[in-house]
């Protein structure tokens, strides 16, 4: 360090508590940096890729409940999906 710089009357860490508590610093890799400009136009992507992921999976976990809310009852499923399996039980064919 030079000897110009003085920091005998300094406090180490004085403002980084304020400072951390709302920042959150990220580093880009060169190649991403150079599409961005500015702070503002980081931020806006990353939100609209954030909303992008949480409609999708709002989206996912709607078709799931409407799916599991419109299945008939499971025995009537099996009446359904399995119509001769009462005959191939018993050794019979349909047509009998």
């Amino acid at each position: 360090m030079r000897p110009e710089y003085d920091f005998s009357k300094g406090v180490r860490g004085k403002h980084a508590g304020r400072y951390a508590e709302g920042t959150n610093v990220v580093v880009l890799e060169p190649d991403v940096a150079r599409e961005f400009s500015t702070t503002e136009q980081v931020n806006e992507t990353l939100r609209a890729v954030s909303n992008c992921f949480n409609n999708i999976e709002s989206a996912a976990a709607a078709r799931r409940h409407n799916t599991a809310m419109n299945r008939p009852p499971l025995q009537s499923r099996r009446l359904v999906s399995q119509p001769h399996a009462r005959f191939t039980r018993r050794g019979l064919s349909p047509g009998r």
